[in-house]
């Protein structure tokens, strides 16, 4: 009988680290940096609306709620039109405009009181 198994891929030169590639890094970097704005932003706006806006439990709910509603809806057509592109600058492109969205909600918000 034959074996299914695979044969283990080769081990990595220990030269070849990733720290080493500048665009892995500038990624890294520029995740690192989505993250962290977008979990600041994911406690700072109820916490806004409740301070600035005198929102009910209910309104705050409801924000939260709406908030995760755009990803849940368009993460699978999104990813199949990001498929059909090849193109670099397309991530640069919904980062910019997720961080227009944000401000813009984050100004009316702070202009609001």
């Amino acid at each position: 009988m034959t074996s299914c198994a695979e044969t283990p891929a080769p081990p990595a030169p220990s030269g070849a680290s990733l720290w080493r590639h500048r665009d892995f890094r500038r990624y890294l970097t520029g995740q690192a940096a989505s993250v962290a704005g977008s979990s600041i932003t994911q406690m700072a706006l109820p916490v806004l609306a409740v301070l600035h806006l005198d929102a009910t439990t209910a309104q705050v709910a409801w924000l939260a709620f709406l908030g995760q509603l755009p990803p849940a809806l368009l993460a699978l057509h999104a990813g199949a039109l990001a498929d059909r592109c090849v193109n670099c600058t397309k991530s640069l492109i919904m980062k910019r405009d997720d961080l227009r969205l944000r401000g813009s909600v984050s100004c009316k918000i702070c202009t609001a009181s």
